[in-house]
């Protein structure tokens, strides 16, 4: 009963939205008071429904745009029911009451911005710090004896949620989150050990990138301790670890700039293998993922250094990496950089004309490319096949009727 009453104020609270602002103190003393009710059923209302006090006070009084200026009725709410998510992270034994509070400061961070850090200041980073260290109260299967044997099983219900966490703190702040990056790196790394499991190996990756790539420009100087393990990942027995790797790899190479020049001969040493899916694994998303991202990783590398760009070799590895099959977030890279090249050195894409006007043809019926690289790419397609001439049919033979269709559409607009 108790479980369902406290179940039923969140409801009330979604619905309601504006309407529910007079019962927000009532229902936190609800909350306050249920904290740490012995059934963890009735937690998980608890943490719903302050989860949901958050939503409300974002949806009630959202910031002004562009600011991270707090209206003064949203701070009273968030000021009020902070607290009891941050005490529900410190004292909670069970993980998913843990994950729903966790997530709710995430919301918050995302809805206020960097202000909620100032709010939630010390006590907040002691959670996070104490969750990614695997300590807390719901986390106490893990203790010193049992670090150093294998970690066969991923914590998908918690630590997932604590490592998007962390992430939303480094978009929030920026290149302001290098100090909290050196707080944090060590525990986090200790996710990629070998004996640790591959969705620890793999979310410890790609959390690297995701906060590298909001550090930006501030991570230069930790490429030395990161490049070595990012590209060990590269050759990880998992494809899922293999593809966060290669994102990672581009994510360092795009804000490591001069820093990262050393690693470039042995991440594209390692980049170059993961272009090649198996017959067996020619339709596995992983396996074509990690393909898209080494050829983005290397196109990256491409884009940063002029003598690396203009290798044979090293086009021939860029070139047979396309068109991406999975992961057409690396578009706006691949094409950009293949358009570079066929613009800017073309006797060096004399080979690859062909192939590239096929590329083409394949992105212009690719759905999930966005319509301006696909704007981009019309002038290239036009010069290819004038360049190609009687030929231009022999390169999209390859191509669906579909496919083809579209490109001849192309081809003839003005």
């Amino acid at each position: 009963e108790k479980a369902a009453a406290i179940q039923s104020m969140q409801g009330f609270a979604e619905f309601c939205g504006r309407g529910y602002l007079p019962f927000i103190k009532p229902t936190l003393g609800v909350c306050k008071e249920m904290l740490e009710y012995p059934h963890e059923f009735v937690r998980h209302g608890v943490a719903a429904v302050l989860h949901e006090m958050i939503k409300l006070a974002h949806k009630t009084f959202p910031n002004p745009q562009n600011s991270n200026q707090m209206q003064k009725s949203a701070q009273a709410i968030v000021m009020a029911t902070l607290p009891l998510i941050l005490e529900m992270m410190n004292v909670e034994t069970d993980k998913q009451c843990c994950a729903e509070a966790v997530d709710a400061v995430k919301t918050c961070i995302e809805s206020f911005g960097v202000a909620i850090l100032e709010t939630a200041g010390k006590p907040l980073l002691e959670n996070l710090e104490t969750l990614i260290k695997e300590k807390a109260p719901c986390q106490t299967y893990h203790d010193e004896e049992q670090d150093a044997k294998d970690e066969t099983d991923h914590d998908e219900v918690l630590i997932d949620h604590v490592t998007d966490l962390l992430s939303t703190i480094a978009k929030a702040t920026g290149t302001r989150f290098e100090p909290l990056f050196v707080r944090f790196i060590p525990h986090l790394l200790k996710f990629n050990a070998s004996n640790r499991s591959a969705p620890d190996r793999l979310m410890a990756v790609g959390t690297i990138g995701d906060i590298a790539d909001h550090m930006k420009g501030s991570i230069k100087k930790y490429l030395q301790k990161l490049f070595p393990i990012i590209i060990k990942a590269l050759a990880d027995s998992e494809p899922e670890v293999r593809r966060n790797a290669a994102y990672t790899v581009g994510i360092l190479v795009a804000h490591g700039g001069e820093t990262a020049a050393p690693f470039y001969k042995a991440s594209i040493a390692s980049l170059k293998k993961l272009l090649h899916i198996p017959a067996e694994k020619k339709d596995n998303e992983y396996f074509q993922a990690c393909a898209d991202n080494a050829t983005s990783a290397i196109g990256k590398i491409m884009q940063q250094n002029k003598e690396i760009l203009t290798q044979p070799q090293v086009i021939s590895w860029f070139m047979g990496g396309l068109p991406l099959k999975n992961d057409q977030e690396e578009a706006k890279t691949v094409y950009s950089v293949m358009s570079l090249l066929l613009r800017q050195h073309t006797d060096k894409m004399k080979d690859h004309m062909a192939h590239a006007l096929f590329v083409c043809g394949r992105v212009f019926a690719t759905e999930g490319v966005r319509d301006n690289i696909k704007q981009g790419l019309i002038p290239v397609a036009k010069s290819l096949s004038g360049a190609l001439g009687s030929n231009a049919g022999a390169a999209v033979r390859g191509l669906s009727a579909e496919e083809k269709d579209r490109l001849l559409k192309v081809l003839k607009s003005r």
